[in-house]
């Protein structure tokens, strides 16, 4: 399947070096746009496993962008924002549009790899569910492949926990999620 591909959209090249010199090291197959509109053109080509989309940008901001792709929780595409302008209304405009996370500017690199690492975890928990609710509608015929997927899940969470209690040691594994609230980041001890 290959390493899982991300797309950055932001219109600040030294933000766009700053991710890929991070995230290159995860192994992730980076793609960039500038702006929500060279973001859309590029979704027609590649499908991302996880979008970084900075708020404002020229041309078409991330908002913009929100309301012209499809997000939904079991979809194949996780958005993470990465913004320094964070106000309460444009913190509830991403969470209803459905994004996965939110990092605020200025950043720590681990932080964001987190939040990456997460937000994959979240949509391949999300799919292994999809697939075991069709699975036991399938009458049983499945039930011997029930408990794998349990407990694949099992050990996914208990990643996520660990990371959760040390953020700062992000690794290939899943990341830092709370199976009770997934996936909302905040800036802990940061600055905006």
């Amino acid at each position: 399947m290959g390493n899982p591909r991300v797309l950055v959209i932001d219109d600040d090249l030294a933000v766009r070096e700053a991710i890929s010199a991070g995230l290159r090291l995860d192994g992730y197959d980076l793609i960039f746009a500038e702006n929500g509109a060279d973001a859309l053109a590029a979704l027609k080509r590649s499908t991302p496993r996880v979008v970084i989309l900075d708020l404002k940008m020229p041309v078409m901001d991330g908002l913009e962008f929100l309301s012209n792709v499809q997000l939904d929780h079991s979809g194949a595409i996780a958005v993470v924002v990465l913004t320094a302008y964070v106000d309460d209304d444009s913190v509830e405009a991403c969470f209803n549009a459905g994004i996965t996370a939110l990092v605020r500017k200025p950043f720590k690199l681990n932080e964001l790899r987190g939040a990456v690492q997460a937000a994959i975890t979240h949509r391949e928990q999300t799919r292994l569910l999809n697939e075991m609710l069709v699975e036991w509608v399938a009458a049983g015929l499945a039930q011997d492949k029930v408990p794998r997927r349990l407990d694949i899940m099992a050990k996914d969470l208990q990643e996520l926990a660990r990371l959760q209690r040390n953020p700062s040691n992000p690794t290939r594994e899943p990341s830092n999620a709370d199976p009770s609230n997934p996936l909302r980041f905040a800036n802990p001890g940061g600055t905006e």
